[in-house]
């Protein structure tokens, strides 16, 4: 859904059109009825890839072979990630005997009766 909005009722109402935009409307902002800029939602995707001082390019690497074998995974959003990532999480969680990764680390350690820290 689009909207249109002038720049003086941007500058009136900014609070107001912003939280329409965070909803998912796109708003068009006009002076003298032509349009000057494009108010839409967030994405990570419309960051520019900034270089990190640590080297990414193992991570490239791996994301460019995952990309091309699975070549659904390249349209998805952060926010469809986070949501896959939290259900796995939570099914992986049922499956441990573990209630936190205290009793977890003893278990590896070979510590079953919680005598080291």
């Amino acid at each position: 859904m689009t909207k249109f909005v002038n720049v003086r009722g941007l500058k009136n109402k900014t609070t107001t059109i912003l939280r329409d935009v965070e909803k998912g409307i796109t708003m068009v902002v006009t002076r003298r009825g032509k349009p000057v800029v494009t108010l839409r939602p967030f994405d990570t995707r419309d960051l520019q890839t900034a270089r990190s001082k640590y080297s990414t390019a193992i991570y490239d690497t791996i994301r460019k072979h995952i990309e091309t074998r699975y070549g659904e995974l390249r349209n998805r959003t952060s926010e469809e990630n986070r949501r896959d990532f939290e259900r796995i999480t939570k099914k992986v969680k049922q499956a441990l005997p573990f209630k936190s990764w205290q009793e977890m680390d003893k278990a590896v350690k070979g510590d079953r009766y919680g005598l080291t820290r």
